[in-house]
């Protein structure tokens, strides 16, 4: 008996690989406090997003933005 598995990896998403998108502006303030919230929805418990205390400690020296919400400055 075999099993095939399926990716979620389909041929439209490979074709996106590598693509620019479009940048898309912040439609508010991104704080401590929408980090913390932010990482808690996702999941995320990494402290250097919203812990100032513990990110102090860490060679960026405060807090940084999740890679998963990319930000332009």
């Amino acid at each position: 008996m075999t099993q095939e598995t399926q990716s979620a990896i389909t041929p439209e998403v490979k074709a996106m690989i590598g693509v620019a998108g479009d940048v898309v502006e912040s439609w508010g303030v991104v704080d401590a406090e929408y980090l913390r919230r932010f990482t808690q929805a996702v999941m995320d418990p990494d402290p250097r997003y919203w812990d100032e205390e513990f990110a102090k400690s860490t060679p960026y020296g405060e807090i940084i933005t999740p890679p998963i919400m990319v930000r332009r400055t």
